[in-house]
């Protein structure tokens, strides 16, 4: 393999680990790599190159993860932006603290 070719290969393979995506889970096994685009009355809105625009329902899904931090709005006119990372089945979790 030349050098030039090399270099080619872990480019790419550097690449795919940046575009990772968020992940969402599901009970059913299967797993979805895209963007979360909303969540609201219990089902979840979810686009990937693969499957296009879907929707779940929350209780269909497993856990999810997100790459970025998303816009979480709570009841009483607060809410955060953190980043979401996948936890045991049927949970996930927030990263840190930045308040809205």
């Amino acid at each position: 393999m030349s050098l030039r070719q090399l270099v080619v290969v872990v480019c790419f393979m550097l690449s795919v680990g940046l575009c990772h995506g968020d992940e969402l889970f599901l009970k059913n096994g299967d797993h979805l790599t895209g963007k979360i685009v909303n969540l609201i009355d219990g089902k979840m809105s979810f686009k990937s190159d693969a499957a296009g625009e879907v929707t779940v329902n929350i209780s269909d899904i497993q856990t999810l993860s997100s790459d970025e931090p998303v816009t979480v709005s709570l009841r009483e006119s607060t809410g955060f932006r953190q980043k979401v990372i996948s936890g045991q089945p049927g949970q996930f979790a927030v990263q840190g603290s930045e308040a809205l």
